[in-house]
């Protein structure tokens, strides 16, 4: 816990006014400029992914595409929010690899099955519910099929319907997959 403590002498002199002794306070108007800054920075800030430019990653999934739960960056590492994107799906559809990469795991994380995909530029693209058909270390091509939905005994956060979880990491965090195929425009200040 910080603590702040504030010094008497950093504060103006009082005014000479017998009736109104006070202290002068902050221009507002700079504090108020330079919080919309800060806050400008923080919404036009898009994550760059060396190796990797928005729409080199493609759907898990075949067409039609039904996203039921779209990307939430946390406010910090271990904030609340949603590490991915979810898309609506049949129990043993193919899985289509989203980008070039080699299978880097593929098995069991707290008793779910999830795929994951290390590509040369760093990324690490996850799928879940995901049984794999390749084996780890299997060099992979965007859109290839790299497994099946396997859904049976699975309890979906998307219940009563079943979803594939699709999550991008870097060595700085998550990253929106939607942004990565191309879906999600940066923001911008519109006026």
């Amino acid at each position: 816990m910080q603590v702040f403590h504030i010094f008497t002498d950093d504060f103006p002199a009082a005014t000479e006014s017998s009736e109104h002794v006070g202290v002068k306070p902050p221009d507002t108007r700079q504090t108020a400029l330079i919080t919309l800054v800060l806050l400008f920075s923080f919404l036009l800030w898009q994550p760059s992914v060396p190796g990797v430019m928005a729409s080199e990653v493609v759907s898990p999934l075949a067409p039609p595409l039904e996203l039921v739960r779209g990307f939430r960056a946390p406010l910090t590492d271990y904030g609340a929010g949603h590490r991915g994107i979810d898309m609506a799906a049949l129990d043993g559809v193919d899985l289509l690899a989203p980008t070039d990469g080699q299978i880097f795991y593929a098995g069991l994380v707290a008793a779910k099955p999830v795929l994951t995909i290390a590509t040369v530029s760093g990324l690490k693209v996850s799928l879940e519910p995901a049984c794999a058909s390749k084996p780890v270390g299997r060099r992979v091509s965007a859109g290839a099929v790299i497994g099946v939905v396997c859904g049976s005994g699975y309890s979906s956060h998307c219940a009563p319907r079943l979803c594939v979880h699709f999550s991008v990491r870097n060595a700085r965090g998550y990253l929106s997959p939607l942004y990565l195929m191309g879906q999600a425009a940066p923001s911008r200040l519109v006026r």
